[in-house]
């Protein structure tokens, strides 16, 4: 068994050698043991025999099933199906097999055996091929392959208990099925049992289509979490189905005439469709003259987004289906093109990456293989960059006339490279751009969510992976911008043209992911003007620091270090300094180096009062008669009155030191107008509300986020939590380990004051809601993460209430968006994790004393 769990760990890895040596070790040591014979085992417990048997047919599956996957053949014996079924009797006679978790894992391992018991050595010899290489070639039938594929049409049927774990076991086995009947249809048409016009339809060309529907169908039944659970091993198997079906598409697409109806199924174009079709009614279930059968590029968009969004993208399989898909020769008739989903972005990232495999080898390594010291195979990209998913990037060669012929014709070639683009509405078959994932991240299991949270997915109206199929039918029915996978929600915003240079890409990434949010620094137009007249490299240190965060972790700690010399070695002290300063700074708070940013913080204070960054005067003396910069510097000084407010308060430091410096930069408000009263500061919050302009009520207005405006309303709900929550009826003890902005005052519990328990209920509504905004989550200041915590604060307490109903769905719906939200952030910023974890903690703590309260008899 712990050859097996190996075996598992290594396969999930990626370390195929180390994977085939433990599951060889496992076969070698059940054969040593006879676990094959139950008289063999001596005078041991019924538990411990059902184990051994369980065991060893488990290892049998596994076998047999990797034998097919990947180049391995059994360590053992194969037993056969006599022998097989001989062992399930044994089970099923042993006197311990009355609880019900026996019962649900031997009836999950009989289905999935069921499916892999007529492998042996001649099929595995077939599959692999190697029954061509013998002298008198020994083929597996045709009428054997088609017993086997004809099997597999009728289904498994369950029984039993239905549960999470029931989902996860028959979402494998379906999966299993489906990927068996896949290879099995590959088989024959390896050796030529496959016809156009065959008289049986399982040697027909559309069959692959057929099952790859049904595969496609199957997965929508279950949620994403039954089929994440397994792994990469699952996505392989469907990878598999989807790579042939495609394969096969692609063929009959050369056949198409231009004038044949091309019909959708309805039930295919609706995203919100999950249950299985009517075999009859399939989109794949009908061809004529072989043809390529209606629907099928959109099932093949449907295993798209169905590799985007299992575990967000992050396994091996999405990059080289995204690849075939662009090459493949797909000639859809007219007006198809319009039903694809518009959401996923073009097709350039592939282009590129296809036209990067095109250049000249350059003998030297990449910037990411020479900084870890390793050998690099000098492909563009290499194999290590390829298999880690990251930028692929060459210093240019300094040797002279050749390296500069190298550096021209690269830059010829990536001036060329758009040329070869599709536009996404002539492809029928688009794919996901490639930006660089960020590391994978999994809260620590303080809880089962589905407790209390249900399925996030299922529940909240922001996803935390791919939100593919939610958005498809919107986005290309209205004129809105098409959003991709990394704009809308995911990712790491946009994506950065790798034919920039390294240098110009950190700062393009600076302003395509961060400039929004905190837009005080120049425009980028402007800032290379200045670049040339005055010293910026503090400046623009900091900037590529920022912008490598969102692009490339590898780099950003010696980028932080060449940042934080130039800052420390500059003895001019100016505008443009603080504005580097004030930049590191609240990367180092979202990277959770607290220490470091409260420092660079008192140093900025003094240098902006040392300047008189805060008067009035500063603009127009510094701002060289531009405008623009003029309104840069006094951006300035409020951001860095800004975030040392929002640090002083989500720290709980209460050291606001620029609150009491004297300023005459347009103070938005005079100081009597801060006067204590929750009335009185309830109106003042009320009137700025209403003295807003129209266009200024939502944040998000034709097509675009004021990022200002966000912050302004996000600061406006958190201030009215603050104002209203000591004196709700909101107990607050619960959420004390919470470091977030709530301050730890114990609520005052009275009938006559409801009213500020729905004002606080109602901010923190809204508070949850501003997540939805459609723009790229990680394109928001991360302070907005500090305030989300403090929404997940007042839901918790809200739900503590003992009048508050357990599965209360308003709660449902805020706190997974909340959850998704601190997901999402957390593969940026380091502190979202910290405050995750945090709120988990205490939903967990909240959830038991609900459920223990329930339970208690009523008085």
């Amino acid at each position: 068994m712990t050859s097996v769990f190996l075996f598992a760990c290594q396969f999930c890895k990626g370390n195929y050698d180390a994977a085939r040596f433990r599951l060889r070790e496992a076969a070698v040591l059940a054969e040593v043991m006879n676990l094959d014979k139950p008289e063999s085992y001596g005078q041991i417990g019924d538990t411990e025999k059902q184990r051994r048997l369980r065991t060893l047919i488990s290892l049998t599956i596994i076998e047999r099933i990797y034998s097919v996957q990947r180049d391995y053949i059994p360590g053992t014996k194969l037993l056969s199906r006599n022998k097989l079924q001989e062992l399930q009797n044994a089970i099923a006679s042993s006197d311990d097999r009355g609880e019900s978790e026996n019962i649900i894992a031997m009836e999950g391992i009989s289905s999935m055996l069921e499916q892999v018991d007529f492998i042996d050595p001649d099929i595995i010899k077939c599959w692999k091929g190697f029954c061509w290489g013998e002298e008198s070639p020994t083929h597996v039938t045709r009428s054997t392959i088609l017993t086997l594929l004809r099997r597999y049409r009728i289904p498994p049927q369950f029984s039993g208990p239905s549960g999470i774990d029931t989902h996860a076991q028959h979402a494998d086995i379906l999966v299993t099925r489906h990927w068996m009947r896949i290879k099995l249809w590959s088989l024959a048409s390896s050796h030529g049992y496959v016809e156009g016009l065959s008289d049986d339809e399982e040697f027909r060309n559309e069959y692959a289509l057929t099952i790859a529907s049904e595969a496609l169908d199957t997965c929508f039944q279950f949620e994403m979490t039954s089929l994440e659970v397994h792994g990469v091993g699952l996505v392989e198997k469907l990878s598999d189905i989807a790579t042939c079906a495609a394969l096969q598409v692609n063929e009959s697409c050369a056949a198409l005439s231009p004038n044949q109806e091309y019909s959708i199924h309805a039930d295919l174009r609706d995203p919100n469709t999950n249950g299985i079709l009517p075999q009859e009614d399939s989109p794949n279930s009908r061809s004529s003259s072989g043809h390529v059968i209606n629907g099928a590029e959109e099932m093949l968009n449907g295993y798209l987004s169905l590799f985007a969004s299992f575990r967000r993208g992050k396994h091996p399989f999405l990059k080289p289906y995204m690849h075939l898909l662009a090459a493949l020769n797909l000639q859809s008739p007219a007006g198809a093109a319009s039903s694809v989903p518009a959401m996923l972005p073009s097709l350039e990232p592939c282009v590129a990456a296809s036209t990067r495999r095109n250049l000249a080898s350059v003998p030297a390594a990449c910037l990411v293989c020479r900084r870890r010291h390793l050998k690099c195979d000098g492909q563009r990209p290499c194999s290590r960059c390829r298999t880690a998913n990251l930028d692929c990037v060459y210093a240019a060669s300094r040797r002279g006339y050749n390296g500069r012929k190298r550096t021209a014709t690269q830059s010829s070639s990536h001036r060329e490279a758009p040329k070869t683009l599709v536009p996404i509405v002539e492809r029928t078959a688009t794919v996901v751009g490639s930006a660089p994932a960020a590391p994978a991240l999994e809260f620590p299991s303080v809880f089962d969510p589905t407790m209390f949270f249900g399925n996030v997915a299922s529940h909240s109206s922001v996803d935390t992976g791919f939100p593919i199929a939610a958005f498809s039918q919107t986005i290309a029915s209205t004129s809105l911008p098409a959003f991709s996978p990394q704009t809308l929600f995911g990712g790491t915003g946009n994506e950065v043209p790798r034919a920039l240079p390294l240098r110009e890409r950190y700062i393009e990434s600076f302003y395509l992911n961060f400039y929004a949010a905190h837009p005080f620094i120049p425009p980028k137009d402007l800032l290379l003007i200045l670049a040339q007249q005055t010293s910026l490299e503090p400046l623009l240190a900091a900037m590529r620091w920022i912008g490598s965060l969102y692009i490339e972790q590898d780099s950003s700690r010696s980028l932080l270090t060449d940042a934080s010399r130039l800052i420390d070695g500059t003895p001019l002290k100016n505008g443009f300094l603080v504005q580097a300063m004030l930049l590191v700074i609240i990367g180092l708070d979202g990277n959770r180096q607290g220490k470091r940013a409260k420092k660079l913080m008192a140093n900025a204070r003094d240098i902006s009062i040392q300047i008189k960054l805060n008067t009035h005067p500063f603009a127009a003396t510094n701002g060289q008669g531009i405008p623009i910069l003029e309104e840069s510097w006094r951006r300035t000084w409020w951001e860095l009155y800004i975030v040392d407010a929002l640090m002083s308060g989500v720290h709980q430091t209460n050291i606001f030191i620029l609150y009491d410096v004297p300023t005459d930069v347009g103070l938005p408000c005079e100081e009597y107008q801060y006067l204590t009263g929750v009335d009185h500061v309830d109106r003042l919050l009320a009137n700025w509300m209403l003295r807003l302009p129209p266009s200024k009520y939502d944040a998000y207005c034709k097509g675009e986020l004021d990022e200002m405006m966000f912050q302004a309303i996000m600061m406006w709900q958190a201030i009215s939590i603050l104002l209203h929550q000591p004196h709700s009826q909101l107990d607050p003890s619960l959420t004390y380990n919470i470091k977030a902005c709530v301050p730890n005052t114990p609520a005052v519990s009275s009938d006559a004051l409801n009213s500020h328990t729905k004002h606080t209920i109602r901010a923190a509504r809204e508070l949850s809601k501003l997540i939805s905004q459609r723009v790229p989550l990680l394109k928001h200041t991360h302070f907005f993460a500090y305030m989300v915590t403090l929404s997940s604060t007042i839901h918790l307490s809200r739900w503590s209430l003992t009048f508050v109903a357990e599965d209360d769905e308003d709660l449902r719906q805020n706190m997974g968006r909340n959850i998704g939200a601190l997901i999402k952030y957390a593969e940026m910023w380091p502190m979202a994790q910290r405050l995750g974890l945090q709120v988990k903690q205490i939903a967990k703590k909240v959830y038991t004393t609900k459920k223990h309260q329930q339970q208690q008899p009523s008085k």
